[in-house]
């Protein structure tokens, strides 16, 4: 299972944490598997400790190749997934060409893994007609289905593509609402054995446990600390705690977790000790033990072999 942890804007919450991690023994590289179907050009040598998505309305006007340098001192071997940021654009009124973003995605393509296209929600025949256009460029982008949308949609979606990203979930995943639950399991129900499904935006953790998704993004990894409590995967309770700076309690319960992913306790415990590479380098240890956690619960996910657009 793919879980990619979502850029803040500039990238350095995930330069911090790639800092963190750099030479931590404890670190398994996210990358170092021999499935072609998750590595970028079958690159088995990974030098990336976790995959990371970015937005292409935050970077469209960046060095692609600086910035991942710059986070991870290269740029090589990064499972990297782009994402349009349609979302973001549109709250905040600023709304995205689709002809630039062809022009972008087949400058930088050879850097993405698995690049998502420019959906438009709410609009099912304008968000069509942007795949249509990127693959008219040369483009196999990532469809996206998203809730609220009348399921023959997704029919027709799982009949042309074997991997489809499900959008427009974020705030129903925070709430959980039945609703919520009941649509997703339907598209997995759907979908079973002719797609598998990547979940923009989870941020509910028994979502996420509960189904068999191919991969996952979440920006909570990077937000939760900034407020004094890091995410924390525990492996054998199978779910995410929390470690409250300065709290004695909870560095002290799950110092031995704190341990195993290369961090010393005492740097959470006591808040003149603190510093905030340690909660990103902590946080985003914790989300690849949990992606390795699904991965074992789950099996391998892998995308339905057949003859696509994709």
């Amino acid at each position: 299972m793919r879980l990619y942890l979502a850029a803040n804007r500039d990238g350095q919450t995930l330069q911090i944490a790639a800092a963190a991690l750099r030479g931590n023994p404890n670190v398994k590289l996210y990358l170092a598997d021999t499935n072609a179907t998750h590595l970028h050009n079958g690159f088995k040598g990974a030098r990336a400790p976790f995959p990371v998505l970015l937005s292409y309305f935050y970077f469209r006007d960046r060095d692609m190749i600086a910035v991942l340098d710059k986070i991870f001192e290269t740029h090589v071997g990064i499972d990297l997934f782009a994402d349009s940021g349609a979302f973001s654009a549109h709250s905040l009124g600023q709304p995205l060409r689709v002809e630039a973003y062809a022009e972008w995605l087949n400058k930088w393509k050879h850097l993405f893994t698995v690049y998502a296209n420019l959906d438009v929600k709410g609009d099912v025949d304008a968000g069509l007609k942007n795949q249509r256009y990127l693959e008219s460029q040369g483009l196999s982008p990532l469809p996206v289905f998203h809730g609220g949308e009348p399921l023959s949609v997704l029919e027709d979606l799982i009949q042309e593509y074997p991997y489809i990203a499900l959008g427009g979930l974020a705030g129903e995943t925070r709430s959980g609402s039945r609703e919520m639950w009941a649509f997703v399991i339907k598209c997995f129900k759907m979908a079973k054995g002719r797609a598998v499904f990547h979940g923009f935006g989870m941020t509910n953790w028994k979502l996420m446990s509960s189904l068999p998704w191919y991969s996952c993004d979440s920006s909570s990894w990077g937000q939760g600390f900034r407020f004094g409590a890091v995410p924390l995967f525990v492996p054998l309770l199978g779910k995410f705690d929390k470690v409250k700076v300065g709290d004695h309690a909870s560095s002290k319960k799950h110092a031995r977790v704190i341990r195993a992913y290369g961090f010393d306790p005492q740097d959470f415990l006591d808040r003149t000790r603190y510093h905030s590479r340690f909660a990103a380098g902590l946080s985003a240890a914790s989300y690849c033990a949990a992606a390795r956690y699904l991965t074992k619960r789950h099996g391998e996910i892998t995308i339905p072999k057949r003859e696509t657009k994709r």
